[in-house]
């Protein structure tokens, strides 16, 4: 049941988040990337070179990470199911006593569960740094060149600090993808 309920509020929150979500992550990265040509399509294309390594890594990491998210609700569901068991037999576990028994099948689903858990938060900690790594070494690019361009009167300051803004609209949402 806690598996039913798990899946239809995944579907859920896609339907009202989700794809509002999705159209958002859109319309920023396309409105960002107009505005960024716009100001300078040499910085422009800076960023454009980076968004394909920073979305590799994404991709990588999201291939990884949701089977294990899956796992994580396998047996959390597994655990609830043992609960709701146990609970609901309470009388026929006592009467036979049964309790130290169902302790240990208990503690082996919440092993389980625990190790699953730790697992996909070994995921998180090799891939998110790599992921900000790239978003960093982007924007360090951009800093370099655009700091030239700017000096050397190619770029105003103005635009400088206004593209500079609009590279976090868009590695912002490509980072946040893995989330979703």
């Amino acid at each position: 049941m806690s598996r039913l309920t798990a899946d239809v509020e995944g579907f859920r929150f896609f339907l009202s988040f989700g794809f509002a979500q999705l159209f958002n992550f859109v319309m920023i990265v396309v409105f960002s990337l107009i505005v960024m040509f716009y100001y300078s399509p040499q910085l422009a294309l800076v960023t454009l070179f980076m968004m394909p390594v920073l979305a590799v890594t994404v991709q990588r990491f999201d291939r990884f990470v949701h089977p294990a998210f899956k796992e994580i609700r396998i047996s959390m569901a597994s655990l609830n199911t043992r609960v709701q068991e146990n609970v609901s037999g309470i009388q026929t576990v006592k009467s036979l006593s049964k309790e130290d028994f169902e302790k240990t099948r208990f503690d082996d689903k919440n092993s389980h569960y625990r190790d699953r858990y730790l697992f996909t938060s070994g995921i998180w900690a090799k891939y998110f740094p790599v992921m900000e790594f790239i978003g960093n070494i982007a924007v360090v690019l951009l800093l370099a060149y655009g700091g030239y361009l700017a000096i050397y009167g190619t770029l105003t300051p103005g635009a400088f600090v206004a593209f500079f803004s609009l590279v976090w609209y868009i590695m912002g949402p490509l980072m946040n993808l893995v989330y979703h």
